[in-house]
């Protein structure tokens, strides 16, 4: 449970576009360091799901400002432009309310 009210946190998923996986697997992968050395970041973990093609990011951010500055930085922007290319109906955002 988040500590600090402003806390975000949030699931982020993607599914590729048939025989995509390898490349948008590369792509997201390469969000990874860049994204939890952000100032702001409390957590940033990739996952592929057993539903094949499918990859799923559990984040922590500060606050909403941290996440909207993380949307904005280079390695994001230059990843984003290339889901269209990757990615079956484009980036999911759930983002997530603790309740017990």
């Amino acid at each position: 449970m988040a500590t600090n009210p402003s806390e975000i946190n949030l699931v982020a998923s993607l599914i590729a576009l048939p025989g995509k996986e390898g490349e948008l697997r590369g792509v997201i992968r390469g969000l990874v360091t860049p994204s939890r050395n952000e100032r702001g970041c409390r957590r940033y973990d990739l996952y592929a799901s057993n539903n094949q093609g499918k990859f799923i990011v559990l984040e922590t951010w500060e606050s909403r400002q941290a996440l909207d500055e993380h949307m904005q930085t280079p390695h994001f922007k230059e990843a984003a432009a290339k889901f269209p290319e990757l990615v079956q109906g484009g980036l999911t955002l759930d983002f997530l309310e603790p309740i017990g």
